[in-house]
């Protein structure tokens, strides 16, 4: 267990160390701050993805973190090796945030990384994540095709797309910028064709990696009845999944690893195990 202490925060470094050195010695309180956060700043997301809860009404009372609770995090965070600032909600939308953002603008050790859907990717929100110490937006799309993105996320593709060119370009003209921006892909039946495509988009606006990860196997009751409609497009969650087309998908990625290499932009999956490409 932890006894926090939340006074002057000690360097990242120094807190590994102890932390280290507590579970050497079989320590049952510790007295270092966690090395590792993960905070969910917000619940609340300006998009209804078909294959997320929010689609169904399944976040009950959607509501960002309170400030003054945030405020608490604060010498947490400047202590922490490895800080992820996301949940179910899209954090851009969150004051707390971009709080957090200016709290840990001096941890210089740490990895910090958040998942937005770059709707909020405006010149002002560039800034600033610029401007600060995040290492990574990972940035999902799921699809690399203005129908598929409807589809999927129900926003303009053009204006995401836009957006996070516009990141990479600010991005680029600072040399010293440590930021790295990441694209997503949740495969599904219906856009698993465009994998390959996804790799060579990614490539094409300036990202530098590429991550694939299956659908969540939620308890099959819950999505027996998983069905939203966007357009003329209605996402069956059951009928989605990519069991019965895994050799399809495989092929797919495994040609999508090949074009990222050649293309020299990085490329990983996680999720379902037979996604997997040893």
């Amino acid at each position: 267990m932890y006894a926090l202490k939340n006074s002057v925060a000690s360097s990242p470094f120094d807190n590994e160390k102890e932390a280290i050195l507590a579970w050497e010695q079989g320590k049952e309180v510790v007295t270092n701050n966690p090395v590792l956060l993960s905070i969910e700043s917000t619940s609340v997301c300006n998009l209804r993805c078909v294959m997320c809860p929010h689609a169904i009404g399944a976040v009950h009372r959607p509501k960002h973190m309170d400030q003054e609770i945030a405020g608490k995090l604060e010498n947490f965070l400047k202590s922490a090796k490895n800080v992820q600032l996301h949940g179910i909600g899209e954090p851009l939308l969150s004051p707390a945030f971009w709080q957090f953002l200016s709290a840990i603008k001096d941890n210089h050790q740490a990895h910090i990384e958040v998942n937005s859907n770059a709707v909020l990717l405006t010149d002002t929100a560039i800034e600033k994540i610029l401007n600060s110490n995040l290492s990574t937006i990972n940035i999902s799309l799921d699809g690399c095709s203005r129908e598929m993105y409807k589809k999927i996320r129900g926003e303009s593709f053009e204006k995401v797309a836009k957006n996070i060119k516009r990141l990479c370009e600010k991005r680029n003209e600072r040399p010293d910028s440590k930021l790295k921006v990441w694209l997503n892909m949740t495969i599904m039946k219906e856009n698993y064709k465009e994998i390959v495509h996804f790799v060579h988009f990614a490539k094409a606006i300036g990202a530098d990696h590429t991550h694939f990860n299956d659908l969540n196997d939620f308890d099959p009751e819950a999505l027996a009845s998983w069905a939203v409609t966007k357009g003329d497009f209605t996402f069956k969650y059951s009928e989605q999944m990519i069991g019965d087309i895994i050799d399809d998908v495989t092929k797919n990625l495994q040609e999508a690893k090949s074009h990222a290499e050649i293309l020299r932009i990085g490329f990983s999956i996680s999720g379902n195990k037979k996604l997997h490409l040893e």
